[in-house]
């Protein structure tokens, strides 16, 4: 910034004591804080709405498909009916998915149940000890 674009937007910036030029300078910096201001809360309005709609697509696309594994399962307690009386088929297929979604429960929970403790490595990284 030059002189003349100093003078330009405040013409009568030769003619002020040092007070005054302070009081344009944090003037100015308040209505820059807070265009900036303006601008993350836009920023993040339109982060979120992109945020949202992926997580409304994702949704739909969770709920199609637990809707088409139904579908796959309808269709093979069908195909077992052609060996085994209806509500065997049924039973059988299931106590199958009741163990499948066992082991799955099972597995999930071992991560789980370790003790949360603070990031070593990055702590010795900040302390300079790495």
């Amino acid at each position: 910034m030059n002189d003349k674009t100093i003078n330009q937007k405040h013409p009568n910036l030769q003619n002020e004591s040092f007070a005054e030029a302070i009081s344009h300078i944090i003037q100015d910096t308040r209505v820059l804080l807070h265009e900036e201001v303006s601008l993350i809360k836009l920023e993040f309005i339109e982060k979120s709405r992109s945020l949202r709609t992926g997580i409304i697509i994702v949704a739909i696309g969770a709920i199609l498909g637990i809707l088409a594994l139904a579908t796959l399962w309808a269709a093979f307690i069908i195909w077992l009916t052609n060996y085994w009386p209806p509500a065997l088929a049924a039973v059988v297929s299931g106590a199958g998915l009741a163990l499948i979604a066992a082991i799955m429960a099972f597995l999930g929970m071992k991560p789980l149940k370790k003790p949360f403790t603070e990031p070593v490595k990055s702590v010795e990284a900040l302390q300079g000890r790495t």
